[in-house]
């Protein structure tokens, strides 16, 4: 009868303990590299990114608890916000910003909400959504309803759009946020009549299928196109700083099964 052992003699009890003590060791030094890493994350935040971090996860937990990738908003909040990390409007609800040549733009705080000459942004969100009307012009830079407002509009853009997948949904409503629900259904509808493209993917298909202007905005050096594709693609690339504060659903980044259509 043959047997499966291979010929040799037995581990000590001495030597068992070593291999013991020397599989902890590399766990503990995993568990520091990993300590190291979350570290570098925190320290190449924003300074004031800190500060406003737990409001970001409150209000998620109120208003969007199932967003598929948490470290999103804060990755948007960012793009809305941080010309350079060191800049004093970054991640700052005081922030304000102001365009004359563009229908006098008018944008202030975390998530930049845009009244216009044309448009009253901010009449409009606190008309319409519950957990805004209590938010009075004169508190409008209170950065709780500043987060809010845009956990607000990128559910309601999010909830509209059919996408591929759990991604390609988050980049439909940050463009959306960006330029309008409008300008994204006018891309999808656009993407849909040309061969090879889909209209609910958005890398490489809506993403570079579009009817927004590609001359140069009013008080800008790029275009409605630009700035909005732009805006997409800066927030996935800002985000991931921000994944070790919000690690829930990571693989939303990673390749997933598709939505149900």
């Amino acid at each position: 009868m043959s047997s499966n052992k291979r010929p040799g003699k037995e581990k000590t009890p001495s030597e068992i303990l070593m291999g013991t003590i020397i599989s902890v060791a590399f766990i503990i030094a995993g568990m520091a590299l990993l300590t190291l890493s979350l570290k570098a994350c925190a320290d190449e935040l924003p300074p004031r990114a800190h500060e406003y971090l737990p409001t970001v996860a409150a209000e998620m937990q109120s208003y969007w608890p199932t967003l598929p990738l948490p470290a999103w908003l804060a990755g948007q909040i960012e793009q809305e916000t941080c010309p350079r990390p060191s800049s004093p409007k970054c991640w700052n609800p005081m922030t304000e910003n102001i365009n004359p040549k563009n229908n006098g733009e008018y944008g202030w705080g975390l998530g930049q909400l845009t009244n216009t000459n044309k448009y009253n942004n901010f009449k409009d969100v606190t008309e319409k959504y519950e957990g805004l009307k209590t938010w009075k012009w004169e508190a409008r830079f209170d950065p709780a309803y500043q987060i809010r407002t845009m956990i607000y509009m990128d559910k309601s853009a999010y909830d509209s759009f059919t996408g591929k997948t759990e991604l390609d949904k988050l980049k439909f409503s940050a463009s959306a946020y960006n330029g309008g629900k409008g300008g994204v259904l006018n891309d999808k509808k656009y993407c849909a009549q040309i061969q090879g493209c889909d209209p609910f993917v958005w890398d490489n298909n809506v993403e570079t299928h579009s009817l927004k202007s590609r001359t140069k905005l009013g008080g800008y050096s790029i275009s409605a196109l630009t700035i909005n594709r732009d805006y997409v693609n800066n927030i996935e690339t800002r985000l991931v700083k921000y994944i070790p504060y919000f690690p829930k659903n990571v693989s939303v980044l990673q390749t997933q099964q598709p939505l149900p259509q």
